[in-house]
């Protein structure tokens, strides 16, 4: 039996709140192949980039679930945050300030540009950032675990296990 995108969706919901974000992941995915622009798949897989800080992607697939349905604020909400944690302050103004043009409340919005100063003075990844790292190298998923620990090391060039990691990347892909 072949499931609606409806019925999929929920299923990707369920695996995405039940910590299962490969699963999630794939489902998402899957919408995405019949319907590239499917709002809410976009918008959720843009949550598990956002998670994997793969912040660039988040973005893709916040802007293109914005673009279909620009009414939702928690789309403005996500886009919003994740241009904070890329450190495109100005772009997280711009997108502010659209939303307040449709009616949303840009204080709630803007609370978000003064989180970017914390998540600037923080010296260090994020435990979840550092399991999640550690889980994709166990897995055997080195490209995965090398993008991650690039983005890591790039964000914080001090960690030293983001280093370790990723050299345990090049060297169990040959590069080293």
């Amino acid at each position: 039996m072949e499931l609606t995108t409806e019925q999929a969706l929920h299923l990707g919901i369920a695996a995405h709140n039940a910590g299962n974000h490969q699963e999630a992941k794939r489902i998402y995915q899957d919408i995405l192949q019949s319907r590239p622009k499917h709002p809410d798949a976009n918008h959720n897989l843009g949550h598990l980039a956002l998670y994997a800080n793969q912040i660039e992607l988040s973005l893709q697939h916040f802007k293109t679930a914005l673009d279909e349905k620009p009414n939702i604020e928690q789309f403005w909400a996500s886009y919003v945050d994740a241009l904070v944690k890329a450190k495109r302050l100005k772009d997280a103004k711009k997108a502010i300030k659209k939303a307040k043009k449709l009616g949303f409340d840009g204080k709630k919005l803007s609370t978000l540009l003064t989180q970017s100063k914390s998540v600037s003075d923080n010296k260090s990844p994020s435990k979840q950032q550092l399991s999640i790292l550690l889980e994709h190298y166990q897995n055997g998923d080195y490209g995965d675990a090398e993008r991650l620990s690039i983005s890591i090391t790039r964000q914080f060039p001090k960690n030293q296990f983001a280093w370790k990691v990723l050299s345990a990347v090049l060297k169990q892909t040959g590069r080293i």
